[in-house]
């Protein structure tokens, strides 16, 4: 019994070290006390959840989580105040039945706003519930929020302009760098970025399943001040934005949307965002090569993107080639039948593969036939019975092409 037991306390151990290290924290002051903001359910098929909790009367100095009715796993945990700023945990962060996190702030009063987490479960299906707490000074418990129009009542914001005419997706140039399934209770979602995925000079949305009355686009980096794109726009179902510029010389850690709330709605839309990598990223001598043991994201998208069976995934601009591909996926599993790496002059080298490929999981890596051309793109083709268009808006794989040289 005493062997069975050791892997497990280590494993606890090792998440309590990660949650004095890596969130931080405000020590509780005289006459401070926590107060339970809410308490909402949690689906743990969803692995992402974005909590309205801008209702909690006063301000906060930080915000502590207890879970109910399941073990839960948080690789990230995003407080957003009502001013515009945020603050960032990153796990993982293990939360047994009962327990709670530790505090998650620094000992200044803010406005609570939306709280984003990022989460993986011992059990794959069912329902669980996250306790918010927060703590609560004397002067915090008799704070007024601010004076203004409240965003989830009253009369409906004046649409925003449609600039130009949406464009229809198609496939080209970029790489999708994360995706969320968004409601319209509340008006406003954050979109994660991987960590060291890569730098972009500039990103584009994609709207599918439902219309999207866009504000604004924050991007918000690792480090340093985030980028505010004011401008709105009105975003058809399977269309996507024009390209909207940022800082190429950080890297992005999520991308917030802004968008006209629709109080009653029923519907969901699955918005993606696109990056265009930052100039010579993927070059041979470039930064990329220091980061991801030297892998670089060449290419990714949803599958069923172009067609039900096939999807051309585009490279990115690059001048040398690449001696090895492998292709990971996310949120969903496929079952990859063929893979046709295509050089600039059009020449093909086709890789035979019959393998399911686990959400989570990586294929390959797969030595490729010439590695001096540069790359034009990846098709892949899968088996239909595992690619449901029914769920494609709010649960497709995300298919991404890694390269290494």
């Amino acid at each position: 019994m005493a062997g069975r037991l050791t892997p497990l306390l280590a494993l606890v151990g090792l998440a309590c070290v990660l949650l004095a290290t890596q969130i931080p924290f405000a020590q509780a002051a005289p006459g401070d006390r926590w107060v339970r903001i809410a308490v909402k359910p949690l689906d743990l098929t969803r692995k992402e959840e974005l909590f309205d909790i801008a209702s909690a009367p006063g301000s906060y100095r930080a915000i502590r989580l207890q879970t109910r009715r399941a073990v839960l796993s948080l690789s990230r945990v995003v407080v957003n105040y009502a001013d515009g700023t945020s603050e960032l945990a990153t796990g993982p962060i293990l939360l047994r039945r009962g327990g709670r996190s530790q505090p998650i702030g620094t000992g200044q009063d803010h406005f609570l706003d939306t709280l984003s987490l990022v989460y993986s479960s011992e059990r794959p299906r069912g329902t669980a519930e996250i306790e918010i707490w927060g703590l609560q000074s004397g002067e915090g418990r008799a704070a007024k929020r601010p004076e203004t129009v409240s965003r989830l009542a009253g009369d409906a914001p004046p649409l925003p302009p449609r600039l130009g005419q949406p464009q229809e997706i198609v496939a080209g140039s970029g790489v999708l760098i994360g995706t969320r399934s968004v409601g319209f209770s509340i008006d406003r979602d954050d979109i994660v970025i991987a960590e060291g995925i890569g730098k972009f000079a500039r990103i584009k949305l994609r709207v599918r399943e439902n219309d999207i009355l866009l504000h604004s686009v924050t991007v918000a980096y690792t480090e340093g001040p985030d980028t505010v794109l004011d401008q709105p726009q009105r975003l058809d179902r399977d269309s996507e934005s024009r390209w909207l510029d940022i800082d190429g010389s950080r890297f992005p850690k999520l991308v917030r949307l802004v968008y006209a709330s629709k109080p009653g709605a029923q519907g969901r839309a699955r918005v993606e965002i696109v990056g265009e990598h930052a100039p010579d990223w993927l070059a041979a001598d470039g930064e990329g090569q220091r980061h991801n043991d030297g892998w670089l994201l060449i290419g990714a998208q949803s599958a069923g993107f172009i067609g039900f069976d096939d999807d051309a995934i585009p490279v990115g601009p690059h001048r040398q080639g690449f001696k090895e591909i492998r292709v990971a996926v996310r949120d969903a599993a496929i079952t990859l039948n063929q893979m046709s790496v295509v050089y600039d002059n059009g020449e093909r080298h086709i890789i035979p593969v019959g393998a399911r490929i686990g959400a989570g999981s990586t294929y390959g890596p797969v030595a490729l036939s010439d590695s001096s051309r540069p790359l034009r793109e990846i098709r892949v083709r899968y088996r239909s019975r595992f690619i449901d268009k029914a769920v494609l808006a709010t649960s497709a794989a995300v298919v991404e092409v890694w390269g290494k040289r």
